[in-house]
């Protein structure tokens, strides 16, 4: 099973735990990701349907993982799964 297939089924069993809305990307956003993803490697994010649609919401994930350093995993309709991994620990 490769890295991101692991990944992919961790991500299955947690929560979003942050959610973009109408204001779309911000910095307070990017830096809330970074923030969380320092703490736990893993995190899902959500978009709410106001924030973005379809093609809207993939580059939105997109910047979102560029802004911060990580690596999105999937897209599944408005929810994302994020990686970084922990300073000093390789994937």
């Amino acid at each position: 099973m490769t890295m991101n297939n692991e990944l992919r089924k961790k991500g299955t069993s947690i929560k979003p735990t942050l959610q973009v809305g109408k204001a779309g990307l911000t910095e307070s956003t990017s830096a809330e990701l970074k923030a969380q993803l320092e703490k736990k490697e893993l995190v899902k994010v959500k978009v709410l349907s106001t924030g973005a649609e379809g093609d809207e919401r993939k580059k939105l994930f997109e910047q979102l993982a560029a802004s911060t350093g990580s690596e999105l995993i999937e897209v599944r309709g408005g929810t994302a799964l994020f990686y970084m991994p922990k300073k000093g620990r390789r994937p």
